[in-house]
């Protein structure tokens, strides 16, 4: 939300990967609990409104968004309901030399002959943030290669525990 403390400083050795556009009007739907969405979509489904249920990948970006416009426009609400007012700052990665010139024009193919190789970028990794965090953090010459095994297993369950409910 707002301006960004990650994106702005992602950058290895020399080269900024991420540069801001600028902000977004603070336009959304975050404000909308679930419960109350639900209402929604059973109105819309009430009056046989197609977005209750258009919820399918490639019917359209934000359904979200979409579906609370669709049932305040139909209850007489006006849609700036959904202008919350907090703005997010806006990325463009551009991994290809030309990126914007084919995104401007539609034409061209990806210049990525500047794009670094994995070694580079691993060496420029090891040195930005793990050898740094290591000289910090001494604590993790005591762990032991099962530990991490079983550490990572437990995030992996959770994560699989969440897919499951969804």
């Amino acid at each position: 939300m707002g301006r960004s403390s990650v994106y702005n400083r992602l950058k290895l050795g020399n080269v900024e990967y991420l540069r801001s556009l600028g902000y977004t009007g603070g336009w959304g739907h975050f404000h909308i609990p679930d419960n109350l969405f639900d209402d929604m979509r059973d109105f819309l489904r009430e009056i046989k409104h197609p977005y209750a249920d258009l919820n399918r990948f490639g019917e359209g970006p934000n359904w979200r968004l979409r579906t609370a416009r669709a049932a305040l426009d139909a209850m007489g609400f006006r849609a700036d309901l959904l202008k919350h007012g907090i703005q997010r700052e806006v990325f463009m990665c551009e991994l290809a030399s030309n990126a914007t010139k084919i995104l401007k024009t539609g034409k061209g193919r990806p210049d990525i002959s500047s794009l670094l190789s994995v070694e580079e970028v691993s060496e420029l990794a090891l040195q930005r943030w793990i050898i740094p965090r290591a000289a910090r953090m001494p604590e993790y010459k005591a762990w032991q290669a099962e530990q991490t095994i079983n550490f990572l297993g437990k995030k992996i369950d959770r994560v699989h525990q969440k897919i499951r409910k969804v």
